[in-house]
């Protein structure tokens, strides 16, 4: 055998150079997919209280990444189909009645492992509707889509989620009972995604009046 390892020693070196190779590619891409999945954003958005009868909607940031969230969408499905518009600003509540200057949104940073209270179901819809009246009566909502539109500092891109939730009347009160329809948030990481989203970004700067139709 030892013969044979001295005859062929070129040969032998080679191939040890070769696994040697591939063995730290193997670590390298380890190592790159780890550091990847650190400061990918993760974003959960979440209704809780009263058995999910217009509950808080908390929106939670699990990345390792500080996050700003830019924009927070509201789109509402009834038998007219869908409408959609930006519920960031607070306008349900009156100015002289907030804490601080900072409280008249809901736009700003969110650290690793935070939260914000971005309103009830109800204050969600009584935002949509100061600038859309045709979103008038509770029973007449089929489905609402919460999408949160972020940045971080680990991408130069938006980041974004969205969460669906079934809606039914709660008795005779108004008031809405909200069924998640996946266990947590969906992440757009896609390109076409995130570049739909910058797309309803940009046609909002303008702060455009009405609600758009979405999906």
């Amino acid at each position: 055998m030892w013969e044979w390892l001295a005859d062929n020693s070129t040969a032998v070196q080679a191939v040890t150079g070769i696994v040697t190779a591939l063995v730290w590619l193997v670590y390298l891409q380890i190592l790159v997919s780890g550091f990847r999945r650190q400061r990918r954003s993760i974003i959960l958005i979440y209704g809780a209280g009263n058995d999910n009868i217009d509950p808080r909607i908390f929106v939670s940031n699990l990345g390792f990444e500080s996050i700003y969230i830019l924009e927070i969408l509201l789109a509402v499905r009834t038998c007219d189909g869908w409408r959609e518009m930006s519920i960031t600003d607070r306008t349900e509540v009156a100015p002289d009645k907030l804490a601080s200057p900072s409280e008249t949104s809901v736009q700003g940073p969110l650290a690793s492992g935070a939260w914000v209270d971005i309103g009830s179901t109800g204050d969600l819809l009584a935002r949509m509707r100061r600038f859309d009246t045709e979103v008038s009566q509770n029973d007449l909502i089929e489905h609402i889509r919460i999408t949160v539109a972020a940045v971080t500092a680990a991408t130069t891109g938006i980041v974004a989620a969205e969460m669906d939730f079934a809606v039914r009347p709660y008795r005779e009160d108004g008031r809405l009972q909200l069924k998640p329809q996946r266990l947590h948030a969906a992440q757009i990481r896609s390109r076409a995604g995130r570049r739909e989203i910058a797309r309803k970004l940009g046609r909002r700067l303008g702060r455009d009046e009405g609600a758009s139709k979405t999906r």
